[in-house]
């Protein structure tokens, strides 16, 4: 028994020994971080980000990689807003901003896949044409979102459980289902792992591939409309940064650029760790300018030990 038990903890990814750490030091620093209402607070924050890394780790399980969500959820935030000042009902709103960016995504699969150009131009290029249609329709600025059901995403609960979770947890359970009960799910994996073989196997690869970066794209959209609701307000500014979060959470969680290896389970470990990270900051008072360094340095200490660790594992050498 005792030899079973050290082996679980052994076999614990290396992040998880990273957000203990990180737990402990804002047991010391940071007075109020255990709270029950701020660790609520830390669930509902990462809510948004879970959404968009699943996205963002079903992209690189292909070998790609999308740097446009960030760009697709201001977008989306946007359409809601504005179509909520205009009287367009909420449930309409919602579902149109959340098919503009499958749209966003679909032609970012297109661009991947039928003309064969590299992810991350085709990506980083599809996130600038995104934010200028956005500039176009706010003019820069802040567009109000209010509606009686934007209020109830930002903080109804049900069951006792804020909807922002509840909202992530679902997305989290379709597409685990899409990964690991259907067909869909091995596809994915199988154009980062041997595309040849699905090819051969008389799998559409281009195609398949293009519905990766779609559902993507709906994920963004969807995360968009959940930060809008939060924030009341439609901005093309509001996913700045969430490309460079989503990405690192999915390579902290073990997910590898090479070989479709890894998977949307623990990159719920890597989401964790960077909303318990920034919100322990902003709970211990550190200012903002000094932030970004700060999480940036945690985030690559972490991939970096995460890589090592691997490594090692698998070759028996640390470099």
């Amino acid at each position: 028994m005792p030899q079973k038990s050290a082996l679980t903890v052994r076999s614990l990814p290396p992040v998880v020994w990273v957000i203990a750490l990180i737990c402990a030091l804002y047991a010391i620093f940071a007075p109020g971080f255990f709270s029950l209402n701020n660790l609520y607070n830390i669930g509902i924050q990462a809510a948004p980000l879970l959404i968009i890394a699943i996205g963002t780790t079903m992209v690189i399980l292909t070998e790609g990689i999308d740097l446009s969500p960030g760009n697709v959820l201001s977008l989306s935030g946007v359409c809601l807003a504005l179509l909520l000042q205009r009287g367009v009902p909420f449930f309409y709103s919602a579902l149109i901003s959340i098919l503009a960016g499958g749209a966003c995504g679909l032609c970012n699969g297109w661009l991947v896949a039928r003309l064969k150009l590299p992810p991350f131009i085709a990506t980083l290029g599809m996130g600038s044409v995104i934010t200028g249609v956005g500039l176009v329709l706010t003019g820069g600025l802040s567009i109000p979102a209010r509606d009686p059901a934007l209020e109830f995403i930002a903080s109804g609960t049900i069951l006792g459980i804020k909807l922002p979770i509840l909202i992530a947890l679902a997305a989290f359970g379709i597409i685990w289902v899409l990964m690991h009960q259907t067909p869909y799910g091995r596809n994915v994996v199988g154009l980062g792992g041997n595309a040849e073989s699905l090819r051969l196997a008389g799998v559409r690869t281009e195609r398949a591939l293009a519905h990766v970066y779609l559902v993507a794209g709906l994920l963004a959209g969807l995360s968009g409309v959940v930060v809008a609701a939060r924030m009341a307000s439609g901005h093309i500014s509001a996913g700045v940064g969430w490309d460079f979060d989503a990405v690192a959470a999915t390579i902290i969680g073990g997910t590898s650029f090479e070989e479709g290896k890894g998977g949307i389970a623990n990159t719920v470990l890597g989401v964790i760790l960077i909303a318990v990270l920034r919100n322990g900051l902003n709970v211990a008072g550190i200012p903002n300018m000094y932030q970004f360094a700060i999480i940036g340095l945690v985030v690559l200490g972490a991939i970096i030990l995460d890589t090592v660790v691997r490594r090692f594992a698998r070759t028996g050498e640390v470099c």
